[in-house]
């Protein structure tokens, strides 16, 4: 039998308060994109949540949906398309979210911890492809006796 797995680790370092960090050069401007791509992933997993929660079915196959059903919301950002299949595919997924006991994290803390529990309410279906090769070959040699089949009657005008 042959499958293949795959590992995606990524560290959401978590959103930026702007106001806070007294910066404006380069690095101003990917604090804003590092937001704007948590926020787009918090979207899509609010949208995958939802649809878990509600018994609507799971997210899975070739489109990773998005908010009401739409797959385009994957696509706001480079982070969502990356994770879209760890999210609404054929997966496992786990998450890990860190706070701190810090009075000025609290937010940030709380924030990290209503995330994770949105995750938690994604549902996958994890499944094994089974296929074989000799199943395959099986397949392949079942599709040459049909064809030729269809050529000797073709030839023959029947």
């Amino acid at each position: 039998e042959a499958s293949s797995n795959s590992v995606t680790l990524v560290d959401l370092a978590g959103r930026e308060q702007e106001r806070l960090t007294q910066c404006r050069t380069e690095r101003f401007k990917e604090l804003t994109l590092i937001n704007r791509s948590l926020f787009h992933l918090a979207r899509c997993v609010r949208a995958l949540a939802t649809q878990g929660a509600s018994g609507a079915g799971t997210c899975g196959g070739g489109g990773a949906p998005g908010v009401d059903g739409q797959s385009h919301h994957f696509r706001n950002s480079k982070l969502t398309m990356v994770l879209g299949h760890a999210l609404a595919g054929n997966s496992r997924t786990a998450v890990v979210g860190t706070v701190s006991p810090a009075r000025g994290a609290y937010e940030d803390s709380l924030a990290t911890l209503r995330f994770c529990e949105s995750v938690k309410q994604v549902r996958t279906r994890p499944a094994l492809a089974a296929t074989r090769r000799e199943d395959v070959v099986q397949e392949l040699q079942d599709e040459v006796r049909r064809l030729s089949v269809e050529l000797f009657r073709a030839r023959s005008g029947h």
